[in-house]
């Protein structure tokens, strides 16, 4: 609707606050794992943590989801000897008091799933759940129940054998893009005085062709800049720049070009830009996008 005034030229000019809005981003749990590994055997131990990382807090309750059933409310989720049913994709949630919304409570979007799998079986083949990256070293253990030293380990990829030791540590130096594939052991070892053997389930290995600007391993420094061209004779005008994440600012306008993020986790991916202004001329440009990847 539409409100016409009319202009009074003896009045002072006067300006009154009606209200102001607050509105919050969501933010987003993140479910790690701090103990064990993705794929267990029965009877092994694992240990999940959530955590908020845009906003760190002692203050967060959380909610641990299963398959998303709900399992559990603390910090932490622990299995001490994990069942095959235990396995499945692991979410979390969480929720504190805050005075910034009417219902006195923030809750943040569930975090993406953690896949666990719990293997009943005799072996495991147990490889980094991150892709790896060409000229990396890829290290695989054939782990068997019990964990008896095995008299012979092969390595499958895709169906071939590409590797046979004496030992259940199998590493393949120097990745190339056809490393990438589906893996298996089978292993041999010797159970009272008889000969036994067990082949894993496979699992996917992803290589990539190389890390990038785009792609950071977690716990590393992600450092942004933002180039300019600006053509111009005066000598007084200063740049501002703006960083953003997911089209959310990241931090207040700086004269500096450049933005870091220290010890970054899975909760730093997103789409990244910047934006450079010169306030005495009204100048404003945006850069493109970068996707940045968290392994």
């Amino acid at each position: 609707s539409f409100r016409i005034f009319e202009f009074d030229p003896k009045m002072k000019p006067s300006l009154t606050v009606l209200s102001i809005d607050v509105t919050l981003p969501p933010l987003r749990a993140v479910v790690e794992l701090a103990t064990g590994r993705p794929e267990l055997l029965s009877g092994d131990s694992f240990q999940l943590t959530c955590h908020v990382p845009e906003e760190p807090s002692p203050f967060w309750s959380f909610q641990w989801f299963r398959n998303g059933r709900l399992v559990g409310n603390a910090t932490s989720y622990e299995i001490t000897k994990a069942r095959v049913q235990h396995g499945g994709f692991y979410t979390c949630k969480g929720a504190r008091e805050t005075e910034l919304n009417p219902q006195g409570v923030m809750h943040t979007l569930t975090s993406p799933p953690l896949k666990m799998h719990v293997d009943g079986g005799w072996v495991i083949l147990q490889a980094s759940t991150d892709p790896m990256i060409v000229q990396e070293s890829l290290i695989l253990m054939c782990r068997i129940r019990g964990n008896p030293i095995p008299s012979e380990v092969i390595l499958y990829r895709d169906g071939t054998e590409i590797l046979r030791h004496h030992h259940n540590i199998l590493v393949i130096p120097n990745l190339t893009l056809d490393d990438q594939g589906m893996y298996w052991c089978r292993a041999t070892w010797e159970n009272k005085g008889l000969s036994q053997a067990a082949q894993s389930l496979a699992v996917k290995v992803n290589v990539l062709a190389e890390s990038g600007d785009s792609t950071v391993r977690r716990g590393q420094t992600l450092t942004l800049k933002c180039i300019t061209e600006f053509n111009t004779r005066q000598t007084d005008l200063v740049l501002h720049y703006y960083f953003f994440k997911d089209d959310k600012i990241m931090a207040p306008a700086t004269s500096s070009s450049e933005f870091s993020l220290h010890n970054v986790a899975p909760g730093n991916a997103g789409l990244y830009r910047c934006k450079a202004g010169v306030f005495k001329l009204g100048l404003e440009k945006w850069s493109h996008e970068l996707n940045i990847q968290i392994l």
